[in-house]
């Protein structure tokens, strides 16, 4: 949200982000005021729930780049007073000034980081032919494409672990209570009642055999391959379950995914009809 001083002066831009934390962006501390109200529009956007800068971190990068920027237009000989002088021309020397402590690489997303900001200006047909040319370049313009994907929100990447741990806590659940019922059959195998005692029994087995032991009585043919699956997963790690697991171990450590890509190929490759299967004990 910008605020506009009643008795006149630069605007401020209320930032809260999906974060939690909020930020409050000054314009009173930089130069050149006659660019403070539409670059003020421009970061409020940008920041605001609708943009792309969404956390406190990012917000901040984008406040920064305008910082610069300023810092840029204050050294020329002409400054621009208002956004209908904007030049390709005083872009390419904010890109220089970058490159004077970034590396080239860097230098480009700070950069591509301004032309978005600047794309968010209001009055878009206000700016110069060269500018509007220059933002549409692909080679280093706010649409340059980039071989990283985005990451997650703060907000988002809280989801996304919400919904791993709900579906790994009930893969520990399904597997606690097949161990507890093959432990109950190992020791009191009589104080089971009929179907829970057969249960027991081929989990037994297939706890000494690593194969599956389905009990197909009253099922149909096309049910044999659910009806494995199912039983299979009272002791075992099963297809279903690598997605959730790889997520959430890529999201407690921090590991490249990569890594839980390779582990998750070799482990499907070990599990052909069930003949070969990944145990696991998780613990929260």
């Amino acid at each position: 949200m910008v605020e506009l001083p009643e008795a006149g002066g630069s605007p401020v831009v209320h930032f809260v982000g999906e974060d939690g934390r909020s930020r409050d962006f000054r314009f009173a501390e930089l130069p050149l005021p006659q660019l403070h109200q539409e670059l003020a529009a421009a970061l409020a956007a940008r920041v605001g729930p609708g943009g792309g800068r969404r956390t406190q971190r990012a917000a901040m990068g984008q406040w920064q780049s305008i910082r610069r920027f300023f810092t840029v237009l204050e050294g020329l000989a002409a400054p621009p007073r208002r956004v209908e002088e904007l030049t390709a021309r005083q872009v390419e020397r904010y890109w220089m000034k970058c490159l004077e402590t970034c590396s080239p690489a860097t230098a480009a997303k700070q950069v591509q980081e301004l032309l978005r900001l600047l794309r968010a200006l209001p009055g878009q047909d206000r700016l110069g032919a060269d500018l509007v040319e220059y933002m549409a370049q692909r080679r280093h313009g706010a649409d340059a494409q980039s071989t990283a994907l985005p990451g997650y929100s703060d907000r988002e990447f809280q989801a996304v672990m919400a919904a791993a741990r709900r579906d790994v806590a009930s893969i520990r659940d399904r597997l606690a209570a097949g161990e507890e019922l093959l432990a109950r059959y190992r020791t009191d195998p009589g104080g089971l009642d009929t179907p829970a005692r057969e249960q027991g029994a081929r989990l037994e087995t297939m706890a000494a055999c690593g194969r599956p032991q389905v009990d197909y009585r009253g099922l149909a043919v096309g049910q044999y391959p659910r009806a494995m699956y199912e039983q299979a997963g009272q002791l075992f790690v099963v297809d279903d379950d690598l997605a959730p697991l790889m997520v959430y171990a890529a999201g407690l450590t921090g590991r490249n995914p990569e890594n839980f890509t390779e582990w998750g190929t070799r482990a499907k490759g070990l599990r052909a009809d069930f003949t070969h299967v990944v145990s696991i004990e998780f613990r929260f």
